[in-house]
């Protein structure tokens, strides 16, 4: 994985590109330079963007949790989410630490597109009248001295784009999965999705953050070859400050995620982090020890239930405060074990293997090691759920009590 390097001399005035001959009536576009300085992601210096199509996110939730943790993410612009919509109140998703903004597939099933913004950040959703074509959300982050859009799109080949139902303004980001093909972004040959999509990015003044010469993010198990449907398009004030990058596969999903920084001054909302109990490093002998001796000293026999409810709850926070380690840790995955780490190694490996040598052994290598990861996956979040079931009544009587 590495970012790729963008060349100085095509900035200034746009530049035809080699091939543009081959397709009639396409325009001069131009592309964004490398971003200077390092890759530290200094906090308020480097506005950190992902956009993936993850291929159903309810399988892949912890793989995605683990990564945005990994890499620091601060927005993650994710297509076909699959989400079932509900007749009330929709089909929820929540990750921890962030905000989410979705738009389910209402007429149909998979689809749908989610952008998950971290709390420290103030964003807010911006209504896209795409009607019947192309899934667009967007999102307006706000920054001490300045606001960036991002919008959120999945194009899939059944269906219409939506590129002129989007706002773009001076600090504009569009990502996501729009399903053309043009030599500008890796293929041989260009469809009409391809010209249309190039018409509106010269229309809008948008710089193309991709090149043909970056890694393929798409590969297809029943074909075996890789293209990249996955786009990334900015207006030229954050273009040349950003760097794209495609990363590793990610939970199985045929597309990689690309991950975008922004060099530039994003000051964050202040966030504090409240201590949390870590059950996993209870002593829990010690706490029955504790709990039964100063059991011994509540008046069972009260006709004041209230009191004596307050008294046994009591015994137990103090006892807890004692036996149970209290904390609170920035970078903590909750259920993300090494097996699943490993998994995902594993599929890393033969990922490569097959896209550099395409056969069907080397097919059926990767279908097998994306079955075991999702496998592990389920079995690794039901013992999350029974171990959140464990401590619901603990909860509800520190909320009250404990602090």
């Amino acid at each position: 994985m590495m970012f790729r390097n963008m060349d100085y001399s095509r900035l200034g005035a746009s530049t035809v590109d080699p091939q543009a001959d081959e397709v009639p009536g396409s325009l001069p576009r131009k592309s964004p330079p490398q971003a200077t300085g390092g890759n530290k992601n200094e906090k308020n210096k480097i506005l950190t963007i992902l956009h993936w199509n993850a291929e159903c996110i309810s399988r892949k939730k912890l793989a995605l949790a683990n990564r945005l943790k990994k890499e620091d993410i601060d927005v993650a612009c994710i297509q076909e989410s699959h989400l079932t919509p509900h007749p009330k109140h929709g089909s929820r998703f929540t990750m921890k630490g962030h905000q989410t903004f979705k738009q389910d597939r209402q007429d149909g099933p998979k689809g749908g597109v989610i952008t998950l913004v971290k709390n420290d950040i103030t964003a807010s959703e911006i209504k896209v009248n795409a009607g019947d074509r192309a899934e667009v959300i967007g999102t307006e982050l706000h920054f001490k001295d300045k606001s960036i859009t991002t919008y959120n799109c999945y194009c899939p080949p059944g269906k219409e784009h939506a590129l002129h139902a989007m706002n773009i303004g001076d600090r504009c980001f569009v990502v996501g999965d729009f399903n053309s093909h043009s030599p500008s972004w890796g293929y041989e040959n260009q469809d009409a999705r391809g010209e249309e999509v190039q018409d509106w990015q010269t229309n809008m003044s948008l710089l193309l953050l991709n090149s043909p010469e970056d890694p393929r993010t798409f590969y297809s198990r029943s074909w075996m070859p890789t293209s990249t449907p996955d786009l990334a398009f900015a207006t030229e004030y954050i273009a040349l400050k950003t760097t794209r990058q495609v990363m590793d596969q990610l939970g199985g999903s045929d597309h990689k995620p690309v991950l975008l920084r922004v060099e530039m001054n994003t000051a964050r909302n202040a966030t504090s982090t409240l201590p949390r109990w870590n059950y996993k490093k209870a002593n829990w002998d010690h706490f029955t020890a504790l709990t039964d001796e100063l059991a011994l000293s509540i008046n069972a026999r009260s006709k004041n239930t209230n009191r004596g409810a307050k008294a046994i709850t009591e015994a137990i926070i103090k006892s807890a405060k004692k036996a149970i380690p209290r904390g609170a840790r920035k970078n903590y995955r909750p259920y993300w074990t090494e097996g699943l780490e490993e998994l995902e190694n594993e599929i890393n490996v033969a990922r490569k293997e097959v896209e550099e040598h395409p056969s069907v052994v080397n097919n059926v290598s990767l279908k097998r090691k994306t079955a075991k990861l999702r496998k592990e996956t389920i079995r690794t979040q039901r013992q999350g759920w029974q171990e959140k079931q464990l401590v619901i009544i603990w909860k509800e009587m520190v909320t009250n009590y404990g602090d």
